[in-house]
């Protein structure tokens, strides 16, 4: 059942990303409202990933072991509340910033 709050769900997918994910998720924060869900996929990382993803106002859901970026990206879709979905790496790859943008270009279709 899909929420009616949420619009868009973030979704994250994250192995071995104790550093570069919270730098992530602190930049996510700040040009997201509560009309975003931010879901961090852990794809079973040894290091402290889910741990750092705690400390942040997200779903943390954690694969027992790795399985892949494509299959952290589906169970993160198959997770998500929003009619729409965003995803973005770990490792800060992707201009953030833009996230509202395309969440606004995604209400058009």
């Amino acid at each position: 059942m899909k929420s009616a709050q949420i619009k868009t769900s973030v979704i994250i997918p994250a192995y071995k990303e104790e550093e570069g994910l919270p730098i992530v998720l602190e930049k996510v924060f700040k040009f997201i409202d509560d009309s975003y869900e931010v879901i961090v996929v852990d794809d079973g990382s040894p290091d402290k990933t889910s741990e750092k993803a705690s400390y942040f106002p997200c779903k943390l859901v954690r694969h027992e072991r790795n399985q892949g970026k494509g299959e952290a990206m589906k169970t993160g879709a198959r997770e998500a509340q929003g009619e729409n979905i965003i995803f973005i790496d770990a490792d800060d790859t992707y201009p953030v910033e833009t996230i509202p943008d395309i969440a606004k270009d995604l209400e058009s279709f």
